[in-house]
């Protein structure tokens, strides 16, 4: 490069992930977990600590997460362009 990349005219393509988009609540849980902001039935998927999808569904903003084994999980939320993922406590 001779011109300090002045005259490049290549441009890269990004997919953003909003950390903020969705709110998960109570933290931790026992029973529930609810999700705001989600507009139309969403689906969910939900890990333990070592990656394994433990449980999927489909929401419109409330999860029973009962059969859960207490421990940490992580929620993936996808809606659109938008997702997120989420660490949650279940009691």
């Amino acid at each position: 490069i001779t011109d300090a990349g002045e005259s490049c005219t290549a441009t890269a393509s990004t997919t953003t992930i909003e950390k903020n988009v969705f709110t998960i609540f109570p933290n931790p849980t026992a029973d529930f977990l609810s999700i705001r902001n989600i507009q139309n039935p969403t689906p969910i998927r939900i890990f333990n600590v070592l990656g394994k999808e433990v449980f999927s569904s489909v929401t419109s903003g409330r999860v029973n997460v009962q059969s859960l084994a207490k421990g940490i999980y992580v929620i993936h939320i996808k809606e659109g362009g938008k997702e997120v993922r989420k660490k949650f406590i279940k009691n």
